[in-house]
């Protein structure tokens, strides 16, 4: 496990990818509350995020949400990576079925690879 060190000056910036309008808000607002951390941009879907990934500032951190509509959340995560390879990605899910997310995401790994 990686030991993360933190500093007064260190900002994380952080990009939440949530097609629900309500939760985003929440999350950018809680974040932008927190000290050491920034929400430096949000996005309905995967494909804004990409979008600006290809000409921003990558972030630390990336909330990603698993039930996007067009691209998934886990679809989303080989070309998050490939753009941004040392952006760590959180999952977000309202699932409470760990085995329905286990399985949807051995599902998507198959068809990539």
């Amino acid at each position: 496990m990686k030991k993360v060190i933190h500093t007064e000056n260190k900002i994380i910036n952080i990009w939440v990818v949530e097609d629900n309008l309500r939760y985003r808000k929440s999350l950018a607002g809680l974040i932008n509350s927190t000290p050491g951390m920034h929400c430096v941009h949000s996005f309905v879907s995967c494909e804004e995020a990409i979008d600006i990934l290809r000409t921003d500032n990558t972030p630390e951190v990336i909330l990603l949400d698993i039930g996007l509509p067009g691209i998934s959340g886990i679809q989303g995560i080989e070309k998050f990576k490939e753009l941004s390879p040392t952006t760590l990605i959180v999952i977000l899910t309202i699932y409470d079925d760990n085995d329905k997310v286990l399985m949807h995401f051995v599902r998507v790994l198959l068809d990539i690879y």
